[in-house]
């Protein structure tokens, strides 16, 4: 069995070697390059390119400015609520309290003891309630 030559001895080859360059550019403007050419082909388009993307960028930074208010304005808002959600919770806690003494001195102890027990549960259930949901 003999051994096959691939290259056969009498025949000329050729190797051929090829080089590629693959450049990426991202961001908001054009390369420097590309910019140059649009100014080549009228004067002024670099400068209007550049115009349109600081004005772009201001726009975005007016957005952005405008959604962070927006937040901090909802995030006073829910602290408002919340404080007078405590100011009222604590008001009915101790009406009811008031109400269940005034009730137990004037004769209906087991009343006024319901009612004033019911007050400070009411009131110790809110603020414990009320501090898990917070979180």
């Amino acid at each position: 069995m003999k051994k096959q030559e691939l290259i056969p001895k009498n025949k000329h080859t050729s190797v051929t070697q090829a080089e590629r360059h693959i450049e990426f550019h991202t961001g908001p403007l054009p390369h420097p390059s590309v910019l140059s050419e649009y100014d080549r082909i009228h004067p002024g388009f670099a400068e209007r390119i550049m115009s349109l993307a600081e004005k772009e960028s201001e726009h975005r930074h007016n957005l952005e400015k405008q959604s962070i208010e927006v937040e901090m304005e909802d995030h006073r808002q829910q602290n408002i609520e919340i404080r007078l959600g405590q100011i009222f919770a604590f008001s009915i806690g101790v009406i009811t309290i008031l109400a269940g003494s005034y009730t137990a001195i004037n004769g209906a102890q087991i009343a006024g003891s319901l009612i004033g027990t019911a007050g400070v549960a009411g009131l110790a259930s809110v603020f414990i309630i009320g501090h898990k949901g917070g979180k």
